[in-house]
């Protein structure tokens, strides 16, 4: 993740306000100010905000984990942030490779996990092409939060088509439908019934499926009300 200052920060607040104000449906923040699980940066509230407006917003954990304590990169520990860490794009299948090392983490001081879900990405400093046929380097969990912020468009779409706009605008409704994605991994096996949210795995990696699809095999469950 880019490493911002707390006058940087407040600079992220204005554009998350800004979006909060065009009404966008999805946001994704492959940024962080400090790793230090922040629950009072200036970030928060914004995002917070954006939430309560209807809007998913996907950050990244961070790549600066201690195995020690929260180091989430703030925003990534505010209630309407789904923080994403990163797992091997390089296992096989993919949806079965394990948290990268050095990924930041929670729980934070409120005892929430703070990290949502795992998704693949290229290691830290993983070369990308950018404009002008130069590259340059983007891994961890920058590369893993926009790939869930890109399926929690392609699902708001998908279940504005079977349901309505108005339930699906509904505040929290995106990020539980979400959440229903994880496969349930903890790095130890799939949590049960009453296991916490993984401080590490959050609701385990991203398995995009159909509700109704074929091949819902355990531990996929859901109860729609």
């Amino acid at each position: 993740d880019f490493c911002l200052s707390r006058g940087l920060g407040d600079v992220y607040k204005r554009q998350i306000q800004q979006a909060v104000a065009e009404s966008v449906d999805v946001i994704n923040l492959s940024v962080s100010s400090n790793y230090n699980c922040d629950l009072s940066h200036s970030t928060n509230d914004a995002v917070d905000e954006a939430m309560l407006a209807g809007i998913f917003v996907a950050k990244s954990a961070g790549s600066n984990g201690s195995g020690v304590g929260c180091d989430l990169g703030p925003p990534a520990a505010a209630s309407g942030a789904f923080s994403v860490a990163p797992s091997s794009r390089s296992a096989v299948p993919v949806v079965s490779g394990l948290v990268m090392g050095g990924a930041s983490q929670g729980p934070d001081a409120a005892g929430r996990a703070g990290v949502a879900m795992v998704a693949p990405a290229g290691t830290e400093g993983s070369t990308t092409a950018q404009a002008g046929d130069t590259y340059g380097s983007f891994g961890a969990s920058s590369a893993a939060a926009p790939a869930i912020a890109g399926s929690a468009a392609v699902l708001k779409e998908h279940l504005i088509d079977v349901f309505s706009a108005s339930l699906i605008n509904e505040v929290g409704f995106l990020y539980a439908s979400m959440m229903v994605m994880g496969d349930g991994e903890t790095g130890s096996g799939y949590a049960t019934a009453g296991v916490p949210v993984h401080e590490a795995w959050g609701f385990g990696r991203f398995r995009a499926r159909l509700l109704t699809g074929a091949g819902m095999d355990g531990p996929w469950r859901y109860r729609l009300i």
